[in-house]
């Protein structure tokens, strides 16, 4: 399946690969440890503003992903962040700025 985060006509908008459970389930709120799967592998994490206009972007080993969001939202434009899967492309998580303040 296919799943594109944006909702507006952001040139950066396009549909990245994921994997549904076959339950649901809830989202990852195990604080303060990030899921496995995000520090064992290559990752591509992209920085957007309110407008969903990409304003920064890394690829990174994925043991840097904690201090990678705390860059990255160091830029008060910095609304939300995608993670893909650097390899294969397929879509990881979303990080909103609320959320991440809130777990700070």
């Amino acid at each position: 399946m296919s799943h594109n985060p944006f909702s507006t006509g952001s040139p950066y908008r396009s549909a990245s690969p994921i994997f549904l459970h076959r339950t649901s389930c809830p989202p990852y709120e195990a604080e303060p440890v990030l899921p496995e799967q995000l520090t064992r592998r290559l990752l591509s994490v992209r920085s957007f503003d309110r407008t969903e206009m990409m304003i920064d972007a890394a690829v990174i080993d994925g043991i840097e992903i904690e201090s990678t969001i705390q860059r990255f939202f160091t830029n008060t434009a910095s609304n939300h962040i995608h993670v893909h899967n650097a390899t294969r492309g397929c879509w990881a998580v979303a990080v909103d700025r609320a959320t991440a303040a809130s777990q700070a």
